[in-house]
């Protein structure tokens, strides 16, 4: 019998909820792991899964004109297994990312277990993002791959909270409208960010998204670190501005555009920074599956003499301000409140399309979780190794083109995510070109 108990929907998890209704939402989490297992084990593992995150089964109802999070026996996480290649993974992780509304007696995950040989395997974990985001992703494929290595293990059930819950009373955006209208007001009074041309458009239904998979050896990865440390920022920094300047050359413009970023904030990090500057003693997230990240935007002119580096700094020094003022406290959890009103009071092709052309354009979506190894991944579970491991998320209504970036055993993965009609194949390969162009440099 489950134990977790109802619970009233957060601001952020509202969001993402009505988000769901018109936009595309998923996450899928690829793992390429060496050993044998077989459908008994793995059945095992995804139901003990279930009873580690009950969230992946839950429920989501509404009663009095408010959403509820609640327990559901009745659903485990179903699960599919295909015989293909390795890199089967992309058109798997493309299918499982295209818009679908989730249904609320759930689940709220699925799985698919590729089978390349006898010990050969990739397993792609889909998740909705009303109670996951990358990192619980992370964690969550982790203690998958842990129940599959040792069919013993017991792993106790994590309890979850709202994303606001764990927020200190003064940085509550109840504490903050003013700040938080102001926020608004500037992102309504922008220059509107500059885009790839566009290849053409459809209704949401009848977008594909498209995955391009960018994988760097040990020795590339250690020289882009090494460069970015070097220059006085970080490999975030290093790889937003990579991808700004090729934006720059695949447009090809006369002008000096405006780029405007997306970069994804994980609460789990930020949270801790607070506590070991303040020493505070408010709660700490840890390992539990929900949405616990928000974002900043940072904005920059860019022209034919615009430096990498200096660039590198300066996004690396606007998430940093922000994060100081207190801005991520802000942009999702007021977002959680205003978009839900927005899709009561507009309907919801309304809501999109002002999503789309003012309040969420963005040149492009960056998230990037880091070293997986700070999440106490390991590469080896008993008979079970993890050879490859990282994520990819639907470009949803920030814009055309997104980025999902991860590191694991020290070889960087960066997956680009676009949206046909939108940005062409042919436009993506340009991109491609002009970002390895730049990220080559380093490594010579």
């Amino acid at each position: 019998m489950l134990s977790m108990e109802p619970r009233e929907l957060g601001g952020v998890e509202r969001m993402n909820l009505a988000l769901d209704r018109i936009a595309t939402m998923n996450f899928t989490t690829i793992a390429r792991v060496r050993g044998r297992f077989d459908d008994g084990q793995l059945r095992h593992a995804l139901d003990a899964l279930a009873r580690r995150h009950p969230t992946l089964t839950a429920r989501v109802c509404r009663k009095r004109f408010r959403w509820y999070l609640e327990p559901n026996t009745v659903h485990s996480i179903g699960s599919r297994q295909i015989d293909a290649d390795p890199q089967a993974w992309v058109s798997h992780a493309e299918a499982e990312t295209q818009h679908q509304t989730w249904r609320l007696d759930g689940p709220r995950a699925r799985c698919i277990w590729l089978r390349h040989g006898e010990a050969d395997s990739t397993l792609l974990l889909t998740f909705h993002h009303v109670i996951s985001d990358g990192k619980s992703g992370v964690l969550v494929m982790r203690d998958l791959i842990r129940l599959l290595a040792d069919p013993s293990l017991e792993l106790p059930e994590i309890p979850t909270a709202s994303l606001e819950s764990f927020f200190p009373l003064p940085y509550r955006p109840s504490q903050n409208l003013s700040k938080a209208f102001g926020l608004l007001a500037r992102d309504m009074r922008a220059t509107p960010a500059t885009q790839l041309p566009s290849d053409g458009s459809a209704p949401i239904e009848e977008r594909t998204q498209r995955v391009v998979p960018m994988r760097f050896t040990e020795a590339q990865t250690t020289a882009l670190r090494n460069h970015a440390r070097r220059e006085g920022y970080t490999m975030h920094g290093l790889l937003s501005s990579a991808m700004m300047l090729a934006l720059y050359d695949t447009g090809e413009w006369t002008d000096e555009p405006t780029m405007r970023l997306f970069h994804a904030l994980d609460f789990r990090v930020y949270l801790e920074q607070l506590r070991h500057r303040s020493g505070g003693d408010s709660p700490r997230i840890g390992e539990a599956s929900g949405i616990y990240a928000s974002y900043v935007d940072t904005e920059h002119r860019l022209s034919s003499a615009t430096e990498l580096h200096a660039l590198g700094r300066d996004v690396t020094g606007q998430i940093q301000s922000q994060k100081a003022d207190g801005i991520p406290f802000l942009t999702s959890p007021f977002s959680g409140r205003l978009i839900p009103w927005m899709r009561a009071s507009l309907g919801p092709k309304r809501t999109l399309r002002l999503c789309e052309s003012q309040l969420t354009r963005r040149s492009l979506a960056v998230t990037n979780l880091g070293l997986l190894e700070r999440l106490d991944v390991q590469e080896r579970y008993r008979g079970l190794e993890i050879e490859e491991l990282h994520f990819f998320a639907a470009v949803s209504v920030m814009g055309p083109l997104g980025a999902t970036v991860s590191t694991f055993r020290n070889r960087l993965q960066l997956n680009l995510g676009y949206v046909e009609p939108g940005l062409g194949r042919a436009t993506m390969e340009r991109f491609q070109h002009h970002l390895m162009r730049r990220l080559d440099a380093f490594d010579s």
